[in-house]
């Protein structure tokens, strides 16, 4: 592991570290949020500034598409919520149920 993989590791202990207390100040918490990484968006380059996730339920699977925030599709769902969201409160991947 090099120094720099080590520093990452340490600042994500500590991270998770402070998100396990605010779950074990929040306990109800735990059963509706989960923390997320974004390494699959990385590795395929998307930038999340750009783009942000459309995802839908389709034969058990859970699929995922990037689209430009200012597209058409993004402005006309109406049942949408928000699935993942960074810290500046942007969404980051949409869902909208099939009613």
């Amino acid at each position: 592991m090099t120094t720099k993989q080590q520093s990452y590791a340490l600042e994500d202990i500590a991270f998770f570290e402070a998100v396990k207390a605010a779950f074990d100040q929040h306990p109800g918490a735990g059963g509706r949020y989960a923390l997320a990484s974004l390494t699959l968006e990385n590795a395929m380059g998307v930038d999340l500034a750009r783009k942000s996730g459309f995802s839908r339920v389709e034969d058990g699977r859970i699929i995922t598409e990037f689209v430009d925030r200012d597209a058409p599709v993004l402005r006309s769902t109406s049942h949408r919520t928000c699935r993942k969201w960074d810290f500046n409160g942007d969404c980051l991947d949409w869902w909208e149920p099939v009613i």
